[in-house]
């Protein structure tokens, strides 16, 4: 988990288990603290988070699904052509 910077880029390679991306994450704020000199402490456990993380994500994306942003577009779905999909599963600009 060696942190790689060029200039307003950071890479870091992590591996697939929460305990890897949980470290990397870690370093990645202790890198942070010391570019701007104060001392966050943050806590940091993707496996404990995960859920929270998720569902953040998910109203994130509802926020701007077809249904909330454009609801007289949405009101035109079809049900039955569309199956199980529904407006609020896609972007409002999405093809």
């Amino acid at each position: 988990m060696k942190i790689k910077k060029t200039k307003n880029i950071i890479y870091s390679k992590a591996g697939p288990s929460n305990k890897e991306l949980t470290e990397t994450i870690k370093k990645l704020f202790i890198y942070i603290n010391n570019i701007i000199s104060i001392s966050l402490d943050i806590d940091i456990d993707v496996a404990r988070d995960c859920n929270n993380i998720y569902e953040q994500y998910i109203e994130s994306e509802k926020s701007r699904s077809l249904l909330l942003v454009n609801p007289k577009v949405a009101s035109e779905w079809h049900h039955i052509k569309n199956g199980k999909m529904l407006p609020e599963f896609f972007a409002a600009n999405s093809n």
